[in-house]
């Protein structure tokens, strides 16, 4: 296929513009939210701090922590994300037909977008071996827990643009957005029960069923590598998310969820590492090696693994120091 013109790359390079603009529009406007909460709150606070009926403050260090937390997941995701960009642009630039390409055009960055779906192909890379997969399978995990923490505790303190932190968590990092989501439950007290009873009373099927999708999904994701299937599979989870943002769960489910989590993270963790990873004629210090040195084998891989690693300092974190809130 020959490119004729400059023409070509206009539109793969304002989709990928649109894409990095989008990224910090719902940054900015989450933190923003955040900041401005915490301001009024601040002042609000001080205003009663003689009086008897005054609320009692967020711990300062709680606030610095996750935002810490926040800054240090999305430097090291993306210097990855940036990375897997380059090693990208390389791949296809050696794959080419001399002909098609021209020395003096120099970095040709929208011939390169216009044949290549990022999307796609980094998620190919991170579930294409089963201890790629290992670390991959963890994220889909975070983000459906996330999801969930996000549809209960928002609704109950009445945080806006839940939609965003969902959404941001998709484009960026999971652990990025939810360590913003953190600072705003910090920021955000609960809501008088009269707003939010309702919502903690009843809860529809519907979010249940999308937890049980979700893993579904994750489970047939690697066994559809190299077929049409894959990308569809793919957003199928991504879309699930949003689902408890319209149906949060009841109190009790959210209750259970945050007593039993990571038990069972940890034993579907490894019980999937068991199955995925650790063949028959590899011993388990082979495979767990094998896991490690996967983390570094190539840098989509190492955007998600560095994701999922903050995603557990993170909610767990998040889950010790929440319970007295």
């Amino acid at each position: 296929m020959a490119f004729s013109g400059d023409d070509t790359n206009i539109r793969p390079l304002a989709i990928f513009t649109s894409y990095m603009l989008l990224a910090l529009a719902l940054t900015t406007l989450l933190t923003r939210t955040i900041y401005l909460k915490s301001i009024s709150s601040s002042k609000f606070t001080s205003s009663l701090k003689s009086s008897q009926s005054a609320t009692k403050t967020t711990p300062i260090y709680k606030s610095i922590l996750f935002t810490t937390l926040a800054i240090c997941s999305l430097a090291t995701t993306w210097f990855y994300m940036f990375s897997f960009f380059v090693w990208s642009y390389r791949d296809w630039y050696q794959n080419q037909d001399v002909k098609f390409i021209r020395v003096d055009e120099g970095v040709q960055l929208g011939k390169w977008l216009s044949v290549t779906g990022l999307f796609k192909q980094a998620w190919w890379e991170a579930c294409k071996t089963p201890e790629r997969f290992w670390w991959t399978q963890q994220i889909f995990g975070w983000g459906g827990l996330g999801s969930l923490i996000v549809g209960w505790e928002g609704k109950r303190r009445g945080i806006p643009h839940l939609w965003a932190f969902i959404l941001l968590g998709q484009i960026v990092a999971i652990s990025f957005a939810s360590n913003l989501f953190f600072l705003a439950v910090l920021a955000f007290p609960v809501l008088p029960r009269s707003s939010s009873s309702r919502s903690e009373e009843s809860s529809s099927i519907a979010t249940p069923v999308a937890v049980a999708a979700n893993f579904i999904c994750v489970y047939l994701l690697p066994r559809t590598i190299g077929t049409p299937y894959f990308l569809s599979l793919l957003c199928i989870p991504h879309l699930l998310l949003f689902v408890p943002l319209y149906f949060p769960p009841s109190k009790a489910m959210y209750d259970n969820l945050l007593r039993f989590t990571i038990p069972f993270c940890v034993v579907l963790l490894f019980g999937t590492s068991a199955l995925n990873v650790l063949a028959p004629s590899s011993s388990h210090r082979e495979g767990l090696m094998a896991m490690g040195t996967t983390l570094f084998e190539h840098p989509a891989v190492s955007s998600v693994g560095w994701d999922v690693i903050f995603c557990w300092a993170s909610f767990e974190l998040w889950m010790v120091l929440n319970r007295e809130r």
